[in-house]
């Protein structure tokens, strides 16, 4: 039996490594020509699990950077929510009115959809 490829390893995003993980069942090694990067021997295996550990490293570190400019926007009285709904119904309200007017124009026997002049 191969051993595994990053044991212990909790990976947000699997799907590399259970592909990698399914080649070496098969008996088949992944070598990156690109990255020179040979995952059938122990330096190619250790190279891969350094740079998942920065990759992820890398990720919470946007994840802090992120939640503490959020709590800090906060402190200072700025808000970053969704708007209040009634602006979402205002807009709602006023493509209703617009569609009524079309349907009104194309039923009147108007061939153009351009807007009523005033």
């Amino acid at each position: 039996m191969a051993p595994e490829l990053c044991p212990g390893r909790d990976y947000r995003q699997p799907h590399l490594v259970n592909a990698l993980a399914e080649f070496e069942s098969l008996g088949i090694a992944f070598v990156s020509l690109s990255d020179n990067l040979d995952l059938s021997t122990a330096s190619g295996r250790l190279m891969f699990n350094i740079i998942g550990a920065m990759a992820e490293f890398e990720r919470e570190l946007i994840r802090e950077r992120v939640k503490a400019g959020i709590r800090n926007a906060r402190a200072k009285g700025r808000r970053s929510d969704r708007p209040k709904r009634s602006s979402f119904q205002t807009s709602t309200t006023s493509n209703r009115l617009r569609f009524a007017s079309a349907i009104k124009r194309l039923s009147s026997g108007r061939e153009s959809f351009a807007p009523d002049t005033p």
